[in-house]
């Protein structure tokens, strides 16, 4: 009897979790969108300043987006940075934070990633400052959305 209470209070609380973990979209949802914005990549003592341009879209539901092209320019190297293994799958995981799973660039230095990235969007402006590994590459920086993404409860 207590195995039988145990399994369903863990079916319970998963259930719960399930529930928790998808309770946030993108709004609007449907929708392509732009970011863009400067970003810094360090990776063996080597810093690229660069502007960043990410075209995305979210699904139907606003439950998930993905990046599926992202491009670089600036000086000193910046257009060497390629994305790799588009698109990358992103995740709303509370009102003003996301998921970008498994990015990875190449940079003139190496492999960056793949690596999960949280991020904070807050007035349709992504965010982030991380470690990518393997690698050792510090990815940081800020893009705004046209139109502007939001996540909503």
């Amino acid at each position: 009897m207590k195995a039988l209470i145990a399994t369903a209070a863990m079916s319970l609380a998963t259930l719960g979790f399930a529930t928790s973990a998808s309770a946030f979209t993108f709004s609007p949802s449907h929708t392509k969108f732009k970011a863009t914005g400067q970003v810094s990549l360090t990776q063996n003592g080597t810093t690229l300043a660069c502007t960043a341009n990410f075209r995305g879209a979210t699904s139907a539901t606003g439950r998930e987006g993905r990046i599926i092209a992202a491009n670089f320019s600036g000086a000193g190297g910046c257009t060497a940075i390629k994305a790799n293994s588009l698109p990358w799958k992103v995740l709303p995981t509370s009102l003003s934070t996301i998921k970008i799973e498994q990015l990875s660039l190449t940079s003139p230095q190496g492999l960056c990633g793949p690596d999960p990235v949280q991020a904070d969007l807050s007035g349709g402006v992504i965010s982030f400052n991380t470690t990518l590994l393997p690698g050792n590459c510090q990815f940081s920086g800020s893009l705004a959305t046209t139109p502007t993404i939001t996540i909503v409860p």
